[in-house]
């Protein structure tokens, strides 16, 4: 039977969280301005370009990780009222701004060009140079501009989970499941990167990038903060880690199918990255464990270039299929799905409204086409 879709799922939970990160970057905006201003009242209005390209990159989120935080809370009793739900979004909408610091820094590491059907930040920055005329390198100044503002966003999530009013202990629950969760997806980012620089073909070792990565940083801390908002020792936790473990890795390996079979114009990222790249992912991993010479050539070759041709994109492609490498990984998802929905099918610690809630993420996760 198909989940109902929650009111808080629709259009006006994501209108909710945008609404509050808009307010919240015009104040940012102005405080930031202020700063230069006391020191040169005829300083440039040098934080527009940042902050707009901040909200050009939040307007085509999915808000996936605030929507977990959310239904997390629910599905350890956290009840809406005015205040509580207040509290909860603005924590839910931190996480987002934790998110805009990974993809902003993912995207200078695997030298993307697009994200959420715009121009990457860096891009986006080194666009503004190349506008105004300033010297020195373009790029290199999208680059480090975009690592700044990477940066800002990270400290800005900080101060939303610290500024909530929260008793000490919860406060105190956020701040290590954060740090925590912060340090597991820079661990992650460098495997990645390790993976794709000594072209690893171990299928574990793609799994536990997936983990770290995505399991953790997507599903299992956004999750564990809202719960812990609702009640600091909630029954419902251990249950919502293992659910997380399985509905995570599925949202990482439809990721990983997107990355090669995906459309751009729907997903808003370029297709073939994760080839360009040499990434690890269990797909290509276990495509190259499966390939003949050939086949294996034929992907190989796409490593590091800038962009691959249509026919070779279909060449991989192919090779890919051919394998069964799609196969598998669709077959892992339809398990880890069910798996997931298992937990929460037999689970008595989460809250009605928080399964109805969690089962339509976990639609979303694994049905998605961007």
């Amino acid at each position: 039977m198909k989940p109902a879709r929650p009111k808080l799922l629709t259009s006006e939970f994501n209108d909710t969280v945008r609404g509050f990160l808009n307010g919240f970057l015009r104040e940012r905006e102005s405080t930031l301005q202020g700063l230069v201003n006391g020191l040169n009242g005829s300083a440039p209005a040098w934080s527009h370009p940042i902050m707009e390209t901040c909200r050009n990159l939040m307007a085509g989120g999915k808000l996936l990780r605030p929507a977990f935080c959310f239904w997390g809370w629910r599905a350890a009793g956290g009840e809406p009222c005015d205040e509580d739900e207040s509290s909860i979004i603005k924590i839910a909408a931190a996480l987002e701004l934790l998110h805009l610091c990974a993809i902003i820094h993912d995207d200078i590491m695997d030298e993307s060009s697009t994200r959420r059907s715009c121009p990457s930040a860096h891009h986006q920055l080194a666009d503004l140079h190349l506008a105004r005329g300033w010297q020195g390198s373009s790029s290199s100044f999208g680059k480090a501009a975009a690592i700044l503002l990477g940066d800002i966003c990270l400290v800005w999530s900080y101060e939303l989970i610290l500024h909530q009013g929260l008793d000490a202990a919860t406060r105190s629950a956020l701040l290590e499941i954060t740090n925590v969760g912060n340090q597991s997806l820079m661990v992650g980012q460098y495997l990645d990167l390790q993976m794709a620089a000594r072209r690893a073909d171990s299928s574990d070792d793609a799994l536990l990038v997936a983990y770290f990565k995505t399991t953790s940083y997507t599903v299992e801390r956004p999750l564990i903060v809202g719960a812990k908002v609702a009640d600091p020792d909630s029954p419902a936790v251990p249950l919502l880690r293992r659910f997380a473990g399985h509905a995570g890795e599925a949202f990482q390996l439809r990721d990983d199918i997107l990355g090669v079979f995906g459309d751009p114009a729907v997903t808003g990222k370029p297709v073939g990255d994760d080839l360009t790249a040499g990434k690890g992912s269990l797909l290509l991993t276990l495509a190259r464990s499966r390939a003949t010479r050939s086949q294996v050539h034929e992907l190989d070759h796409a490593r590091g270039k800038k962009e691959l041709s249509a026919e070779h994109l279909d060449s991989c492609r192919s090779v890919i299929v051919e394998t069964g490498a799609l196969d598998t990984v669709e077959k892992r998802i339809a398990d880890q799905s069910e798996r997931a929905s298992e937990l929460l099918d037999s689970s008595v610690e989460v809250h009605a409204d928080g399964k109805e809630g969690l089962r339509y993420l976990l639609k979303i996760l694994i049905d998605r086409a961007s």
